[in-house]
């Protein structure tokens, strides 16, 4: 985490070291219940709707994600 300046803006990088996402299901990332097939066979409690969470919070506070 950084705060910059210039902009005024905090800037926070999140690094994910995980095998990566296929390019044709980039699209269900920021969607409600947007589990892709992989994770949910990895991950079973999960229900998919954490980074449209994270995404609808950054852009209460007039960010971007």
């Amino acid at each position: 985490m950084a705060y910059d300046n210039e902009e005024e803006m905090l800037l926070c990088q999140v690094v994910d070291s995980g095998k990566g996402i296929k390019s044709e299901d980039m699209h269900k990332l920021f969607k409600y219940f947007g589990k892709l097939k992989r994770t949910a066979e990895i991950n079973s409690e999960g229900i998919g709707m954490g980074l449209m969470i994270s995404q609808n919070l950054v852009k209460m506070n007039q960010g971007t994600i």
